[in-house]
């Protein structure tokens, strides 16, 4: 019976704090932002649950598309905010602190220039229709990452992982951009 009720005294903990975290989420300022984000990624971390770990991804890839919307057609974004790059480093980070999904990332259409995103993990996201230009992704897992038609005009993708994503119609990559890049014979290049 103590375990029990300690397993329900931990459980009603972690749903207090997964409310308040969502709530900073929500603020204007943005220490509040980022206080709710790196709250959400220490609690998936350290409860372990998986569905919990699933909804905190879902959560700040929502964030995300919310937060840097991008359309092509229409004026950039010229620097991606702070709390943006903060929620997509949390998931870059999350499948090396044992976070899963049962599904890709789904990040399509944002607008991420100037972004400092060395050793993310995205593989399998889906990133078409995004504004990488400038972008820093140097050794990036993308693997399986579907990348059509997103901008990489100046995007600096030395050492990343590539094999097996989609590149249709992907624009602004040079050779001098790809630097050690892995890639297969199932990776699509535009």
């Amino acid at each position: 019976m103590p375990f029990v009720l300690a397993q329900r005294a931990q459980n009603r903990d972690a749903s207090q704090r997964l409310t308040r975290a969502l709530e900073l989420l929500g603020e204007a300022d943005l220490t509040q932002r980022l206080a709710g984000i790196y709250a959400l990624e220490g609690l998936g971390r350290e409860t372990g649950q998986e569905a919990l770990q699933g909804a905190i991804i879902e959560v700040f890839s929502a964030f995300v598309r919310r937060r840097a919307r991008w359309e092509i057609g229409f004026a950039p974004i010229e620097t991606t905010p702070t709390d943006v790059l903060a929620a997509l480093s949390a998931l870059g980070r999350a499948p090396q602190q044992g976070f899963s999904a049962d599904k890709p990332l789904d990040l399509h259409g944002i607008a991420l220039r100037e972004a400092v995103l060395p050793f993310c993990c995205f593989e399998r996201a889906f990133l078409y229709d995004c504004d990488f230009e400038g972008a820093l992704l140097v050794g990036a897992k993308l693997r399986g990452a579907w990348l059509a038609r997103a901008n990489l005009t100046r995007a600096n993708l030395d050492g990343a992982d590539l094999r097996g994503a989609d590149l249709t119609e992907a624009r602004g990559l040079k050779p001098e951009n790809l630097k050690g890049v892995l890639h297969d014979a199932d990776t699509r290049w535009p």
